[in-house]
């Protein structure tokens, strides 16, 4: 962030959530646990370039992935890089203060309106795969959108700024939109996959019970001496860090996702 730069905040907005978005709200909430449990931003009221270039990272690097696994051939990784990008699309969501409520009453169907999903709806229907690229490269032009507002406010260009982030949760909402609708055409729940990626990030989190965190600590590759503990105020467990630098740490039960189940009821792979 650059010394001159701007910093925004984001107005709730004045429309009615719609039905159709529902299914935003229980990702998000996923989401906002992890966010809470591990320390993330929740609800910043000043957007600043530096969170908005780390979104963007964050979203170009699990969309990229997910044309590279397009591009081999790989259903689990096809599958985990849809499940990772709508979890950082979320998260985005998650870090900026009011986005939620634009990305609730956004109506992807209003005639003439020019949202990313009715732009892009004639592109969907070209078949699993060729839709999920569709659904990565909109993501990818959302990470854009993110890089533009964030060298506007580190330029001092407060009205394009403005301008660009008044956008960004319709562009969020609609590769959200994609993706569910393409999961849904091909039998696979997009909440679902989702939880099951959640899950595993919960995973992270040590035991509760003393006895039992003795015997990870014993088992764990990290140094006993620069490892504390804090209390998970979600879900029973304890939040492994490094006193260092205060890095979170993976407990050694850290389960990797399984996503077999989900490429199996795929009709599309």
């Amino acid at each position: 962030m650059k010394k001159n730069s701007l910093t925004l905040s984001l107005k709730s907005s004045d429309k009615p959530a719609i039905t159709i978005n529902n299914h935003i709200k229980p990702i998000y909430e996923l989401v906002k646990e992890f966010h809470q449990v591990f320390g993330h931003p929740i609800d910043e009221t000043a957007i600043t370039p530096d969170m908005l270039y780390l979104r963007a990272n964050l979203i170009r690097e699990e969309a990229e992935e997910g044309l590279a696994a397009i591009d081999e051939g790989n259903a689990k990784e096809i599958l985990d890089a849809v499940g990772d990008t709508v979890y950082v699309l979320a998260g985005t969501l998650v870090v900026i203060k009011n986005s939620m409520s634009h990305a609730l009453s956004l109506d992807h169907f209003q005639l003439g309106a020019a949202t990313i999903f009715n732009i892009m709806a004639t592109e969907i229907g070209s078949g699993f795969m060729r839709d999920l690229e569709t659904g990565f490269n909109l993501a990818i032009t959302t990470a854009g959108l993110l890089v533009d507002i964030a060298d506007y406010l580190d330029a001092g260009e407060e009205e394009c700024a403005c301008e660009d982030i008044s956008r960004l949760p319709t562009y969020i909402s609609d590769c959200l939109m994609v993706f569910r609708h393409v999961l849904h055409l091909s039998n696979v729940p997009l909440y679902g996959l989702i939880q099951a990626i959640h899950e595993s990030n919960m995973s992270k989190l040590w035991s509760s019970d003393t006895e039992i965190r003795k015997r990870q600590i014993a088992n764990c590759k990290y140094n006993p001496a620069d490892l504390a503990f804090r209390t998970c105020i979600s879900r029973d467990g304890m939040i492994g860090y490094r006193i260092s630098d205060d890095k979170i740490l993976k407990s050694p039960s850290y389960t990797p996702v399984d996503l077999t189940p989900f490429v199996e009821q795929c009709n599309s792979l």
